[in-house]
């Protein structure tokens, strides 16, 4: 399965995240959340929790990762290695550590303050809270224990990497008093870390670092690899309990029903080894050599140009970047789909290039004199915005909401015709937003409800023509304005203009939660979207004021911003780390996502409407007020000034 996932070479060249490779390595290898005995296992990466700031950039900061965690302490290392050469049973191998660092009670001890697992470390303690002084409740004293306790080797687990919420008792479980006279409650944290989505997103930073990036597969080849099991685990310092391993014995031979239950205890409870999926010397990821590293508009925001495209169209009211299918070129190129206000369709073919003088190239719709329109004109009533319109992840279709009929429109690129009207709703159209993998339409309406559809294609990438409602999602008491989407996070958010933003769960329809993060009672929540990382976006805005809010997935607020203008559009960089909002004002602003700080601003002359970004992040589209299409594209010269 690994052979033919091409997934370490996917990996070797940047093309998916330190994070992701792990998780895939660990669902490879048989671990699984489902099973606490056989849960995913990540490393410890770094060794400094005590100061006040991190320097990610400094190897001193680092875990070494070619050692298991066991061997990191060089005098504790010399007490395993005594006991090792020394130990000798007919019986049983020679083995290093009598603990793991995969284990039911490891899982437990470090997810105790969130459901089910508190439940499960009171069944594995029986009855009770272990003894407070044993429970997980400062990450640096957790370090210390696992480099320096006799039998303590644990690794960690990846809600290290992404939540925050295993850090907090939010249930105010009564933990106990430690000796010290300590309360066991919300996880101490390091010195460099001031909230546990702090702790979250700099422990995520230092695990995509160069540092970690260059060494991770010296760990790989200790969990996963030729460094697992046998001589070279040997020599490694890395062999454990021979019961930990897979296939060291088979408990269909065993008739003792005693001994059969013992070695089940022993395997459930002191943790077991992952399958080896290598058995040879794991290779290391490429280099990021300087002139390699991926800049993009927001990394280098400086370094740009803009481009000026005369549509000769009236207000740009969508656009939208897709892939051409595979059919239409060998070249891996791009379809730019803009819609203006009166429902003309344009569709420009855009590729990147290497060039050092020209980063891109935008072949321009052959068909842009004919004035190919939606065949079905919108509500004189609606408020057409970005917000009505979404394109299929081939480009071939265009779905469209604002219409009189109080339906939505699936409409053929290519021509500009309706294939289908598909009716559900009572009122029109208000929005609507596919999911990220195309699968999923939804639609608002002014009648406060929400509809998801299943968007189906043939084999020859047809729409299949029987669309109908899925699910009804209920919760607002005003017009719905904006909606998004994520199937990956089972996540459907909407917003009202009775200032409220409700979240369901996308695949089964539940009600999870209302926010209300408006400052104003007039405000209407305008746009909302959705993070890879999962944050949730909200923007308000009454005739008075403007705000932004970024909750988490869980619903906690994370930062909120008064605006001092009104915005037309926002949405998220691809990896999460951005926003961009365009203003009424002719600029485009760009602003940090965890804490919502300002990083720059490009001026653009005329007010955007509507903006669009691509893979790559080099170029940013954006939907001129006065039907130009402009393009502000990275600058690949070295002297921007040239």
């Amino acid at each position: 399965m690994l052979k033919n996932s091409n997934l370490t070479e996917r990996w070797q060249r940047h093309e998916i995240s330190n994070f992701d490779y792990l998780m895939q390595l660990n669902s490879i290898a048989g671990r699984t959340y489902n099973d606490l005995t056989q849960y995913f296992v990540f490393p410890w990466i770094l060794v400094d929790y005590e100061s006040e700031k991190l320097d990610l950039s400094d190897p001193n900061v680092y875990r070494d990762l070619s050692k298991p965690v066991g061997a990191l302490n060089e005098t504790r290392l010399q007490q395993f290695v005594e006991r090792y050469n020394y130990f000798d049973d007919p019986c049983i191998p020679k083995f290093h550590y009598g603990t793991h660092y995969s284990s039911a009670a490891s899982v437990a001890f470090y997810l105790i303050r969130l459901e089910p697992f508190t439940s499960i470390h009171l069944a594995l303690q029986g009855g009770k809270f272990d003894h407070a002084d044993r429970q997980f409740h400062s990450i640096p004293e957790c370090w210390f224990n696992c480099t320096n306790a006799s039998g303590d080797v644990k690794e960690l687990i990846p809600e290290f990497f992404y939540m925050p919420e295993f850090l907090t008792n939010a249930n105010r479980f009564d933990l106990g008093v430690k000796q010290t006279g300590a309360r066991v409650d919300d996880v101490v944290l390091p010195g460099w870390a001031k909230s546990p989505e702090e702790f979250i997103r700099i422990h995520r930073e230092a695990l995509e670092s160069d540092y970690v990036s260059e060494n991770l597969h010296k760990w790989i080849d200790l969990i996963f690899g030729y460094k697992q099991r046998g001589e070279q685990a040997a020599k490694a310092h890395n062999l454990f309990y021979y019961l930990t391993y897979e296939g060291a014995v088979n408990l269909d031979n065993v008739q003792d029903p005693m001994e059969r239950n013992a070695i089940e205890s022993q395997i459930y409870h002191f943790g077991q080894t992952p399958t080896q999926l290598f058995v040879r010397e794991h290779p290391r990821r490429c280099s990021r050599v300087p002139r390699y590293v991926p800049r993009n508009l927001f990394t280098s925001p400086n370094r740009y140009k803009k481009y000026m495209v005369n549509l000769r169209s009236k207000r740009i009211s969508y656009i939208g970047i897709c892939d051409l299918r595979a059919s239409f070129s060998l070249d891996r190129q791009h379809q730019v789909v803009s819609i203006d206000q009166s429902g003309i369709i344009s569709a420009h073919v855009y590729k990147e290039t290497t060039s050092t003088d020209m980063a891109f190239s935008l072949e321009i719709d052959p068909m842009l004199e004919s004035g190919r329109r939606i065949s079905s004109p919108f509500c004189f009533e609606a408020n057409i915005t970005p917000r009505c319109f979404g394109c299929s992840n081939d480009g071939q279709y265009i779905f469209s909401g604002g219409h009189w009929d109080n339906t939505f429109k699936v409409v053929l690129v290519e021509t500009g015709r309706v294939l289908r009207s598909v009716t559900g709703h009572d009122d029109i159209v208000t929005c609507l937003t596919l999911s990220e993998d195309g699968k999923t339409l939804v639609t608002g309406s002014r009648s406060t409800t929400l509809l998801s559809w299943n968007i189906e294609f043939d084999s020859g990438g047809s729409l299949i023509k029987d669309v109908a409602p899925k699910l009804t999602y209920y919760g607002h008491n005003n017009e719905v304005v904006c909606v998004a989407a994520n199937s990956e996070y089972d996540v459907l958010v909407s917003g009202s203009k009775d200032g409220t933003c409700v979240v369901h769960s996308l695949r089964q329809g539940h009600y999870i939660r209302t926010l209300s993060p408006a400052y104003d009672d007039d405000a209407s929540v305008n746009i909302v979207r959705i993070s890879k990382h999962g944050n949730i976006l909200i923007y308000s805005e009454s005739q008075e004021s403007a705000s932004l809010h970024v909750f988490n997935i869980n619903g906690r607020l994370l930062k909120s911003l008064v605006l001092l203008q009104h915005l037309n559009d926002i949405i998220f960089t691809h990896s999460g780390d951005y926003l961009i909002a365009a203003d009424c004002h002719a600029n485009v602003l760009i602003f940090r996502t965890y804490d919502l700080q300002f990083h720059y601003t490009f001026e653009t002359l005329i007010p955007v409407y509507c903006i669009s970004l691509s893979q790559s992040e080099r170029q940013m589209f954006l939907g001129g007020d006065d039907g130009r299409l402009i393009v502000l594209s990275m600058n690949l010269k070295e002297n921007p000034r040239e």
